[in-house]
């Protein structure tokens, strides 16, 4: 699994043997594209379990200082 520039990829690949002795092999590959600004990239947690794959992708924590602010429209000639 990768994280590049607001793209995640998973890829993975499964082989075995059935039951009646034949064979399997199953590949995928999915791409989703992120808002980049939104995630924090280097907290992103992946885990298998019991066959799941659970992908945790948290918010960036809003930074001190970038409240939203009004803004007041002036109105006449400047």
């Amino acid at each position: 699994m990768t994280l590049d520039r607001g793209t995640l990829r998973v890829k993975g690949e499964s082989r075995g043997t059935r039951d009646d002795g034949s064979t399997f092999y199953h590949k995928v590959e999915k791409m989703v594209t992120l808002p980049q600004h939104m995630i924090d990239a280097d907290a992103v947690e992946a885990c298998n379990e019991y066959g799941m794959l659970n992908i945790c992708i948290p918010k960036k924590q809003q930074q001190q200082g970038s409240v939203p602010r009004t803004i007041k429209v002036k109105t006449g000639a400047a």
